[in-house]
């Protein structure tokens, strides 16, 4: 199989060296929704990422506290008929 391609040929007249660009800065208004948006975005990923911290934290100390108890000779499953 043979692919043919044609090839293009883009030419464009030089701008002159005192040639200023024009500053369309002000155009984009969506510019400090776009970046508050995704402050927020960040912020909630890091607050996300720190209660899963907790979270696993929380998780060790129970585990934790139920192994003292069977060591001691209470069953943590049955930790609420005993109370």
């Amino acid at each position: 199989m043979t692919t043919l391609t044609q090839g293009y040929q883009i030419t464009w007249e030089k701008l002159g060296d005192d040639y200023k660009l024009p500053d369309y800065s002000g155009d984009n208004i969506n510019q400090p929704a776009l970046a508050a948006a995704t402050e927020r975005a960040i912020i909630a990923e890091q607050e996300a990422t720190e209660a899963k911290k907790k979270a696993a934290q929380a998780k060790r100390k129970a585990e934790q506290l139920a192994e003292r108890l069977r060591q001691l000779g209470v069953n943590p499953d049955e930790l609420d008929k005993l109370l």
